[in-house]
Parts: structure tokens; C-alpha cells; sequence
């Protein structure tokens, strides 16, 4: 593990890989993207963008590596017709809330695809690790879509904590205070649109800061 903005230890870490790819997943996000976190996130994610994307591209170069595909984003393309495609235009860097965002992914991309190697950007979705946090095709957005899952069994219908119904309800709920939050709907209605009363949401604490690594 090393810290991304440790642009020497950084360095002698991917040199000592000589990685052939590096894949660059790197993200400061809030535990279960909880809404009154994502403010602060993004101002974190956009320095990680930036200045962390600088830090791995020039490890990248000096170990040697032949590609590096980043991550990017599809949430800020500006209003047009959907599905989005790649050249449609982002959102202006000017953009009263996401502008510092825009302004991120934009440096993020001009320097992957820019560096000396075989730079490749995927502009990721309502997606993200192991399990989504959408499982069906969003009504607001066809850009950022997933396929729908199978329907679960009868015996996994169940709400038990743990089980697959309760999983996927979660994951929904998430999404949901997720797509409020982009929308710059008051916390209130996020905890209408996440299937709440109102009341704040128990808020789940990690020990230490979170972290900023490559593997």
C-alpha cells in the first residue's frame, strides 16, 4: 500500500512492480456513499484526479508500462440527447457545483490519454467494486444504465439482514440517495427518494482516515 500523493514512494513502488498495465481505480468516496458525505468527497476525489493521476501517470512512464486505463466518469456530461456518446460535450468547467468536478475529470483524462503509453479512459456509470449499487436501468439517465438482474427466488424474498433481498434493497437505497445528491435535492427529499421517513441515517465511521493506495 502507498499513498497516491507520495509521488516518490509511488515511484519506487510501481518501479519495483514494473507493471506491463496499471489499472487506475483511484477514488476517495464516503462508506455507502452516504449524502452527507459526498460534498467533501468530492472536492477529495477531485484532487485525486488531478494530482494523484499526475503522481501515477509519471510512475507509470518510469517503470516502463506499455498501458494505463483509468477511471472516469458519465454523471457530468452536459444536457443533450441520451444516450450520451463520447464526444458529446461535458458539463462547463464554470459549473457552480460541479465545476471543480469537471474540471478533474477533464485533467484526468488529458493526461492519461496524453502520456507516453497506450492511455485508454472508461467513463464508468451507476457501477462501482464487486456488487453495483443499481440493479436495474435508471429512468433518469440511460447513459449511466445496468441490465437488469435475474428476479430473485421465493425463499431469497426473505428480508432477512444478509440476505440476498436485503442486499439488493440496500444497494438500491444507495443508489437512490446517490442520484438525489447529483441532482441537488435537500437532504430531506434524499431521505424521501432512499425510502426513509426523513430522520438522519446511522452513520458509519471508519477507523483512520480513508485510504489513497495502489495495489
Amino acid at each position: 500500500m502507498i499513498d497516491v500523493f507520495d509521488a516518490a514512494g509511488l515511484r519506487r513502488a510501481v518501479e519495483a512492480a514494473r507493471p506491463e498495465i496499471l489499472i487506475h481505480q483511484l477514488t476517495d468516496l464516503p462508506y455507502a456513499l452516504e449524502a452527507d458525505g459526498m460534498e467533501a468527497a468530492l472536492v477529495r476525489n477531485a484532487r485525486l484526479r488531478d494530482e494523484g493521476t499526475r503522481n501515477l501517470v509519471a510512475a507509470a512512464v518510469a517503470a516502463g508500462a506499455k498501458r494505463l486505463i483509468a477511471q472516469s466518469i458519465g454523471f457530468v456530461y452536459a444536457d443533450g440527447p441520451k444516450p450520451h456518446r463520447e464526444e458529446d460535450a461535458l458539463l462547463p468547467e464554470t459549473h457552480p457545483v460541479y465545476g471543480e468536478t469537471v474540471r478533474a475529470v477533464a485533467s484526468l483524462e488529458r493526461q492519461v490519454l496524453g502520456a507516453p503509453l497506450d492511455g485508454i479512459v472508461l467513463r464508468y456509470g451507476l457501477f462501482y467494486g464487486p456488487a453495483p449499487g443499481s440493479t436495474r436501468p435508471s429512468r433518469r439517465d440511460p447513459s449511466t444504465s445496468m441490465p437488469p438482474r435475474r428476479p430473485p427466488s421465493s425463499r431469497s424474498r426473505e428480508r432477512r439482514p444478509g440476505s440476498p433481498t436485503s442486499r439488493r434493497t440496500t444497494e438500491r437505497a444507495r443508489a437512490r440517495r446517490l442520484r438525489a445528491f447529483l441532482d441537488g435535492k435537500p437532504a430531506s427529499e434524499r431521505a424521501d427518494e432512499a425510502g426513509g421517513s426523513g430522520a438522519a441515517t446511522p452513520r458509519v465511521h471508519r477507523a483512520g482516515p480513508p485510504p489513497r493506495a495502489v495495489g
